[in-house]
């Protein structure tokens, strides 16, 4: 009976370690994945930002498009698609294996720039309601 009781409580503790060791590896996974799609969203917005003047050919967004793909972990550049418009709307690239149901204009991004200008950026957590910055603190009077 005491053999039994202390397997079986060695082997309910193994479970919940096993558990928690699973749950902290796959929430760590999903913020690495988050972080890698939010690192790729901030760098596709900073080289459109940085290259706007600039035109590119085809070989170009393939190369971009392939290095993009290779960042995110995806091994078959035809799992990754990629679509680049200009301030009017005109297609500037579309990856070769875009699907020929796959309609451009249900894309949420349109919807968004057609009507409002998008959400308010929230202020930072450093700033008041006005924007002062509070790390700034005035000198102390001297007595």
């Amino acid at each position: 009976m005491n053999k039994s009781f202390r397997l079986c409580l060695a082997l309910l503790s193994a479970l919940l370690s096993g558990l928690a060791l699973t749950a902290f590896g796959f929430s760590t996974w999903w913020l690495i994945l988050g972080n890698k799609i939010d690192r790729m969203d901030n760098d596709v917005r900073s080289g459109a930002e940085r290259e706007t003047q600039r035109t590119r050919d085809v070989a170009e967004w393939q190369r971009t498009e392939a290095r993009m793909a290779a960042e995110t972990g995806i091994r078959d550049n035809r799992d990754f698609l990629l679509l680049v418009e200009d301030g009017s709307g005109a297609i500037l690239y579309r990856s070769p294996d875009w699907p020929a149901n796959l309609d451009v204009k249900q894309f949420p991004w349109l919807q968004q720039s057609a009507g409002s200008p998008g959400p308010e950026p929230s202020p930072r957590p450093d700033s008041d309601a006005q924007g002062a910055d509070r790390r700034i603190q005035p000198p102390l009077p001297l007595h």
